[in-house]
């Protein structure tokens, strides 16, 4: 995970989908995902083909953290 700098939920996608200027200052940094943001965005109701593709590319530039104990466990120590 080099260069790794923010663990991003699925509302800093969304953000950055919707063009929010608030996000816009992190986008050049390293950013990692939880295996559930990529499935709460790529299972959007009524996601279009154009959407399904560009939510893809997004991902594909971040690094995806799939399931484990230990993501668990730094999930709920956030709380």
């Amino acid at each position: 995970m080099n260069g790794i700098k923010y663990l991003a939920d699925t509302n800093c996608f969304i953000y950055l989908l919707n063009e929010n200027p608030l996000i816009l200052p992190f986008v050049t940094a390293g950013w990692a995902f939880s295996y559930i943001t990529e499935i709460e965005l790529l299972s959007k109701k009524g996601i279009t083909e154009e959407e399904d593709a560009l939510i893809r590319e997004m991902l594909d530039t971040c690094y995806k953290i799939n399931h484990s104990q230990t993501l668990s466990e730094l999930a709920i120590s956030f709380k």
